[in-house]
């Protein structure tokens, strides 16, 4: 079985996982979502954790796994909280930077504090571990919080609320995922220059414009599945009209822009280390970190672009 259709099979594992998590999000449990995003971020945590180990120390896993369980559960206390008193959008549009700012600090001491008490903790495990605490579990962090999305009433107390998090799930997904795809297909049919060949030595420029137009048709699918097959969580906009459709194209473009970057980000990490994917648990795609990498800076973007651009 060639490179190609070891991918393409992976692939299409991951994918079926992924619209089967959306459908037990939507129809039965919204927490299936984030059991799966948990168990991700705390593969990909330990694969970045090994890949950083030769060159740093091996990190303090339980300092960081506990900051990203903390993490979520101040922002699900913080959503339900905010959904139970009704507390106005603006109460809910930086919950995420608040939580992160107040909780990571308090970590970088505990951790400081336990170097004076603790032999284990040396100052290159400490380095190794905030390195984790930064990439890429702030970021893990972002994606769980799109994932959670304080859901919106524009009408009164009573009416039907809009789930912008099934919204913002699934662009984030059609468009990393797509620019992936169109990245590596056409980059792998035109070549031509290469885009960085400092970092990523097979990226090219091509393949750049490819993940472009995947970005955007990961949108407009998007476009038609909130249209005709999921009407109920339409996005909208804060005076209850639909969202137009030029918003589905800058998500397009600057989604696939943030997740071509975190790709790229991801490289020079790896390259650092020396190695050439985080693991290799899927076979043609590398392990967890290797999906994640660019997905989880796109849901940095998605997620600011909802709260600021859109105003929900």
């Amino acid at each position: 079985m060639n490179t190609f259709t070891k991918r393409l099979l992976t692939g299409a594992i991951i994918l079926t996982v992924i619209v089967a998590a959306f459908c037990l999000k939507i129809w039965v449990f919204s927490f299936f979502m984030d059991a799966l995003i948990l168990f991700v971020s705390v593969m990909a945590l330990i694969e970045v954790g090994r890949a950083v180990t030769p060159r740093f120390a091996k990190p303090l896993y339980f300092i960081v796994f506990a900051h990203l369980f903390l993490s979520y559960a101040l922002i699900v206390i913080g959503r339900h909280t905010e959904w139970t008193w009704l507390i106005t959008r603006t109460g809910s549009r930086y919950s995420t930077l608040l939580y992160t700012s107040i909780e990571l600090p308090a970590v970088f001491i505990v951790m400081l504090i336990s170097a004076f008490f603790f032999k284990r903790v040396t100052f290159p495990r400490i380095v190794s571990t905030a390195f984790l605490l930064f990439y890429p579990t702030i970021l893990l962090i972002f994606l769980l919080s799109l994932n959670n999305i304080v859901p919106i009433n524009f009408a009164d107390a009573h009416a039907d609320a809009i789930d912008f998090s099934v919204f913002g799930m699934v662009a984030l997904f059609a468009v990393s995922l797509c620019s992936d795809t169109f990245a590596y297909l056409v980059g792998m049919t035109v070549k031509g220059p290469k885009l960085c060949p400092n970092l990523s030595p097979k990226k090219t420029v091509s393949g750049a414009a490819g993940g472009l137009l995947g970005g955007v048709i990961g949108a407009m699918a998007a476009y038609l599945l909130f249209k005709y097959g999921l009407p109920g969580y339409a996005p909208k906009m804060p005076d209850g009209a639909a969202l137009p459709l030029f918003h589905y194209f800058i998500i397009g473009i600057l989604g696939s822009v943030f997740t071509q970057a975190g790709d790229l980000a991801a490289s020079y990490i790896k390259r650092y280390c020396e190695i050439k994917d985080y693991s290799n648990v899927f076979p043609g795609h590398g392990g967890f970190m290797d999906r994640l990498d660019g997905m989880i800076f796109n849901s940095v973007f998605v997620y600011f672009y909802l709260m600021i651009i859109i105003g929900i």
